[in-house]
């Protein structure tokens, strides 16, 4: 009998307030709860109970999952995004602050502060599998696009650390400027953004031959909590400072907008919706303020309480089926999943990438929405992320899992 798994995910589920916009997640360092905003009516759906002083928020490719690292406790939270509610509590290091998961799925890196290591999940079985030294006081993280390589500021050495991804281990540490915190990755892959938070200036990497962009550091816009973000495009690099976000063109690495936001006002890490034209910026007394990236003004503040910190956007998603079949001729037969999907609703694919457990096995062009896995073995199961890969760098993401015939 046809088995088949349909993706259950955000896009089917209109328990959530509407199909076509985004959901964003804010963690509230002062209390225990991660905030979940509506974005085209800018309002507060709920809030969800985590652990103590959550920090940074990373969501799952395929966006079913968020996880959230909780500071006070040592602690992961794994949020279940379909239900908003917790679903799993992962122990880790001392004083985690950073946390992203994998572009893969696979794994998670949680930054411990104050241990000065990384711990490493399995989303698997929401277990650490691994640990292993970073450096002093790590930040933030970033990854290659593929998955293969990361990237982390260590504030007390100053010091932006590769990483290679598969093995979990260190490949170099390229001195940077002071308290290198926020981290970000552009959409190609080419350059690794680190702000140094108390010089008020960022370096660049060449991620091909790691080292600094000639004339790094860049900047001079004044301290701050070190919130990075580049759009979806790789055009612009977003950082915040402390009642302002400066704009630079990635490019030339030259100041294109300063957005003043208020003397009020201190903002902490930022995020794009997944088409670019918004930006969230989490103010840590008590906002969420809202930048419309085309004119680069604040369109909306909304106040949801506590202190704001992390910010993560809920990854676009689309339709996805699996169904296991068999072909028999003679002696030969040959067992495979075909996958079929729809194309997504907020973002322009322009092609899709196919992973089986967790490894690229395709790529097929965007007029095209099916795809065979063949020649696999009975009775085994497997899960199936496809990505679609839209313009200006947008992407979404669909999951399924699949068990082959017998």
């Amino acid at each position: 009998m046809m088995r088949f798994l349909f993706s259950v995910m955000v896009f089917l589920g209109l328990s959530w307030q509407g199909l076509f916009s985004d959901i964003v997640y804010v963690s509230d360092s002062a209390g225990s709860t991660v905030s979940v905003i509506e974005t085209t009516s800018n309002t507060l759906i709920t809030t969800i109970p985590v652990g103590s002083s959550p920090r940074s928020i990373s969501f799952t490719p395929d966006g079913r999952f968020a996880y959230v690292a909780n500071n006070g406790d040592d602690t992961v939270s794994v949020i279940d995004a379909s239900i908003n509610t917790v679903i799993a509590t992962v122990p880790v290091g001392a004083d985690p602050i950073g946390i992203g998961v994998n572009p893969n799925g696979n794994f998670v890196y949680v930054l411990n502060s104050t241990g000065d290591t990384i711990s490493v999940i399995s989303t698997a079985t929401n277990t650490v599998v691994d640990t292993f030294l970073i450096g002093d006081a790590p930040g933030r993280v970033g990854y290659l696009p593929d998955g293969s390589r990361a990237y982390v500021g260590t504030l007390n050495d100053s010091m932006f650390v590769v990483i290679d991804a598969i093995a979990n281990s260190v490949i170099t540490k390229v001195p940077v400027g002071s308290d290198p915190t926020g981290v970000a990755v552009t959409p190609d892959g080419r350059f690794a953004y680190v702000v140094n938070a108390s010089d008020g200036t960022y370096d660049v990497l060449d991620t091909a031959t790691n080292t600094l962009l000639p004339g790094s550091p860049f900047g001079a816009f004044g301290n701050g909590n070190g919130g990075i973000a580049i759009t979806p495009d790789g055009q612009f690099a977003y950082i915040t400072g402390v009642n302002d976000v400066n704009v630079f063109t990635v490019a030339t690495n030259t100041i294109f907008a300063s957005i003043f936001v208020g003397e009020s006002f201190e903002l902490m890490e930022i995020a794009f919706t997944n088409d670019g034209s918004l930006a969230y910026v989490a103010d840590s007394h008590g906002t969420v303020v809202t930048i419309d990236v085309v004119t680069n003004t604040v369109i909306n503040t909304l106040d949801i309480g506590g202190s704001p910190f992390g910010v993560g956007v809920q990854p676009a998603t689309f339709g996805l089926r699996g169904v296991a079949k068999k072909n028999s001729f003679l002696t030969e037969t040959n067992i495979f999943n075909e996958l079929t999907w729809t194309a997504p609703i907020l973002i322009t694919a322009q092609s899709y990438r196919v992973f089986r457990d967790g490894v690229l096995i395709a790529t097929v062009p965007a007029t095209q929405f099916s795809f065979k896995d063949n020649n696999l073995k009975r009775k085994q199961t497997h899960n199936y992320v496809v990505i679609a890969d839209g313009l200006s760098g947008a992407s979404a993401a669909a999951f399924v899992t699949v068990r082959t015939k017998s």
